[in-house]
């Protein structure tokens, strides 16, 4: 391990001794996030541990580490915290409010560290962060399947972005919703290799569905970091990008 991890471990380990009660700042509930989307079209980051990691300059188990793709989640945290972003910002919110012991006894504190570290020391208090968890659709947090789903059955047109596009298809024909313009895959690992061809695609599939509404349209991209990194080039080119993570995988599609 380098200088640099090894500064990043040590400073970690001192913030959450220091600040055991972690990051408070005005942090949504998973409900009140989808709400507030609803009532405020805009695009969406979610951030996790995978992105923290891209921002220390580590490898994710699917996405190596590249310097272009951590400066985007440099910038993703700079424009959110001086309230320039075209997006809200999704944080893993239960790990943040967490206590330090209460995250220790569960071990995975050693997880969760870093992103307590950087949500403390570069993000804004002032801001509103919505919770990452607002598009797990699992036990744990009932209705929110049909809800999402509902939310983009209104929609006119959508873009999905996936590692396997039949797989948001058969959701979508499962909730009724058939105004899917193009399905654009995207590889399961090391994505942000490809991510210029991705945008290009992307972006074509918008130039050739002429008219793409802010209002009534939306882009799905479910991608990790490099998801990231796409929702941010079309918030900044006006368009409404969500990016949903793992939501296709939800245990309350029976689609696994």
């Amino acid at each position: 391990m380098n200088l640099v991890s090894t500064l990043w471990d040590l400073s970690a380990d001192l913030y959450n001794v220091l600040h055991p009660k972690g990051f408070r700042g005005r942090l949504l509930e998973a409900g009140e996030s989808l709400t507030q989307m609803e009532s405020d079209p805009r695009s969406l980051i979610r951030w996790g541990d995978g992105e923290t990691l891209i921002l220390l300059g580590r490898d994710v188990y699917f996405q190596k580490a590249n310097t272009r793709l951590q400066s985007y989640m440099k910038r993703i945290l700079s424009d959110y915290r001086r309230g320039v972003s075209r997006f809200y910002l999704a944080v893993p919110r239960c790990y943040l409010v967490e206590s330090r012991q209460k995250l220790k006894a569960d071990n995975v504190l050693h997880v969760w560290k870093h992103s307590r570290l950087v949500f403390g020391s570069m993000c804004s208090r002032r801001r509103i962060y919505f919770d990452a968890n607002m598009f797990k659709a699992t036990a744990l947090f009932p209705g929110h399947y049909d809800r999402i789903m509902s939310f983009w059955k209104s929609c006119r047109r959508l873009i999905v972005v996936h590692r396997n596009p039949d797989i948001p298809r058969k959701h979508f024909r499962q909730a009724g919703i058939e105004g899917i313009v193009c399905c654009v895959p995207i590889p399961a690992e090391n994505a942000f290799d490809a991510f210029d061809d991705i945008l290009s695609a992307i972006l074509a599939a918008l130039e050739e569905a002429n008219g793409f509404s802010v209002k009534y349209d939306r882009i799905i991209v479910s991608g990790g970091p490099c998801a990231k990194a796409l929702v941010y080039e079309l918030a900044q080119r006006g368009y409404v990008a969500h990016d949903v993570g793992k939501f296709f995988s939800s245990e309350e599609a029976g689609v696994l």
